[in-house]
C-alpha cells in the first residue's frame, strides 16, 4: 500500500523559519525539512520573477519585433514566428529534464549542486541572449533562441528544485503561491520593457538582471545536500519513474497537462474570439485588442493572483491539496460555459475571470503537489524537468488544435472541449493516492 504524505501537523512551540534548513539523516520527497531560511520568502520568488520578466519579454515583444524586421512581408510574419516559438518549446521540452539531471549529479563544495546551476545558469543565459539580440537573421534567430533555453532552463529547473529540497511541507503551497504571483509579475514587467525599450537595450536588461539575481540566490541561500552524500554513500544509478512504480507522479503529470492544455486552448486565441466570437466594438482586431488589453487582461491577472494566494493558504491552512487541484481545474467549467452561451462583450469579461481565478488556484496548489509526488528527493530536478514538460508542452500543441478546432466548428466547440479537457484533469488527480 502507498504511504500517504499527509501534511503533518506541527506544534506551535518549533519555529516554521529558521536561518538553516534542519535536514534529517533520512528525509523522504513528501517529508521535507523542518524549517527554513527566511530569505528564501523573497529570494527564490525573485529568482523567478527574474526568469519569467525573459519569458514575458522574449515571447510577448521581441522576438515579434525581430521576426517583423527580418521578414517584409506581412503575410508571412506570423509562419515565421511560429516556427521560431516552435522550435524554442521542442528546445525546452527535450533539454528541461536533461539539465535537470545534470543538476542532480552536479557536487561542489563551494555553492552546492542547485546554487551552482542557478549562478551558472544565469551566466550562460545571459551570453546566449546577447547572442539573440544581434543576431542577423531568422535562420540565426532560431538557432540563438532554442540555445538560449537551455541554460534558461537549467535556471529553473534548479530553482524548482529548492521547494522539495528546503521548503517545509506545512508552508510549502503559501510559497509556491508566492512563486506564481512572482512570475506574473515578472512575465508583465517582461512584456512592457520588451514593448517599450529598443531591442538591444531590452536584451542587455534582461541579462544584467538574471545575472545579478542569479547571483545574489547562489551566495545568500545555503543549499541542500542529500543525506546520502553527508554520509559518504554512493547515489545510486535511477531509472526513469514509470507508470507501475510511481503512478502518482505520472497522475499529476496527466493532470496538469490537461489543466495547462485547457488554459491553453481556452486563452490561445483570445484576440480572434474577442473578434469573432465575441464580436466586441466595430469588430476589428483593434477593437479587440484594446478590450483584451484594458479590461480583460488586467482583471483577470487581478482574479488570478487572489485565487493563488488563497488557495495556497487554504491549502496549508486545512492540510489538503488534492481538493483545491481538483476544484480549480473545475472552475474552468463554468467559465467555459459562459464563453460559450454569451456571446458578447460581458460573457468574454466574465469567463476570462472565472477561467484566471481557478488557474490561478491549480497553479498555486499544484505547484506544491508537484513537490510530494517526486519519487527520490536526489533526482528532484530530473524529475520536476519532467512534470514541467507538462507546461512546456500544451503550448506547443495547444494553438494547433484550437486553430483547427475553430477552422472546422466554430469557437463554441473549442469551448465544449475546455471543458472535457478540464473534467478529465480533475479526474487523473483523483487517482493520486500518496497526498490528500
Amino acid at each position: 500500500m502507498a504511504k500517504t504524505h499527509d501534511i503533518p501537523i506541527i506544534p506551535p512551540t518549533p519555529p516554521i523559519v529558521g536561518e538553516a534548513a534542519a535536514v534529517p539523516d533520512q528525509l523522504a520527497p513528501g517529508d521535507g525539512p523542518t524549517t527554513m531560511q527566511r530569505r528564501l520568502w523573497f529570494l527564490l520568488p525573485l529568482a523567478l520573477l527574474s526568469v519569467s520578466i525573459i519569458w514575458g519579454g522574449v515571447l510577448q515583444a521581441l522576438l515579434a519585433r525581430q521576426v517583423n524586421g527580418f521578414v517584409p512581408d506581412a503575410s508571412a510574419q506570423a509562419a515565421v514566428l511560429g516556427l521560431v516559438l516552435t522550435v524554442g518549446a521542442i528546445s525546452s521540452v527535450v533539454f528541461t529534464p536533461i539539465v535537470g539531471l545534470l543538476s542532480d549529479r552536479t557536487r561542489t563544495r563551494f555553492l552546492g549542486r542547485r546554487n551552482i546551476w542557478i549562478l551558472g545558469g544565469a551566466i550562460v543565459s545571459a551570453l546566449t541572449l546577447l547572442a539573440t539580440a544581434f543576431a542577423p537573421n531568422t535562420i540565426i534567430l532560431t538557432i540563438a533562441w532554442a540555445l538560449a533555453l537551455i541554460p534558461l532552463n537549467g535556471y529553473q529547473a534548479a530553482a524548482s528544485a529548492v521547494v522539495p529540497e528546503r521548503v517545509p511541507v506545512r508552508i510549502r503551497a503559501r510559497l509556491t503561491a508566492v512563486n506564481g504571483m512572482a512570475a506574473l509579475v515578472g512575465v508583465g514587467v517582461g512584456a512592457v520593457i520588451g514593448n517599450l525599450v529598443g531591442v538591444g537595450a531590452a536584451y542587455i536588461i534582461f541579462a544584467v538582471q538574471l545575472v545579478v539575481v542569479g547571483a545574489l540566490f547562489a551566495f545568500f541561500t545555503r543549499d541542500f545536500t542529500p543525506p546520502a552524500i553527508v554520509n559518504g554513500v554512493k547515489a545510486e544509478r535511477t531509472r526513469l519513474p514509470g507508470f507501475r512504480s510511481a503512478p502518482d507522479f505520472w497522475w499529476v503529470f496527466i493532470g496538469r497537462f490537461l489543466a495547462f492544455l485547457g488554459y491553453g486552448l481556452a486563452t490561445g486565441l483570445a484576440l480572434y474570439a474577442l473578434r469573432d466570437w465575441f464580436k466586441v466594438g466595430d469588430g476589428t482586431i483593434d477593437a479587440a485588442t484594446a478590450l483584451n488589453g484594458t479590461v480583460i487582461v488586467p482583471i483577470s491577472t487581478l482574479f488570478l493572483i487572489v485565487s493563488a494566494i488563497t488557495g495556497g493558504i487554504l491549502a496549508d491552512k486545512f492540510h489538503r491539496m488534492k481538493p483545491f487541484v481538483i476544484g480549480s481545474s473545475l472552475l474552468f467549467i463554468p467559465a467555459a460555459l459562459v464563453l460559450m452561451l454569451v456571446p458578447n462583450g460581458t460573457g468574454a469579461v466574465i469567463g476570462m475571470c472565472l477561467l484566471g481565478f481557478g488557474f490561478g488556484s491549480y497553479v498555486s496548489v499544484d505547484g506544491a503537489l508537484v513537490t510530494l509526488v517526486i519519487p527520490k528527493l536526489e533526482d528532484a530536478g530530473r524529475d520536476l524537468g519532467i512534470l514541467n514538460i507538462a507546461n512546456a508542452g500544451p503550448q506547443v500543441i495547444a494553438p494547433v488544435i484550437a486553430g483547427s478546432i475553430v477552422a472546422f466548428a466554430g469557437f463554441g466547440w473549442l469551448y465544449a472541449l475546455v471543458i472535457a479537457v478540464s473534467i478529465a484533469a480533475s479526474i487523473a488527480v483523483m487517482f493520486v493516492k500518496s497526498v490528500r
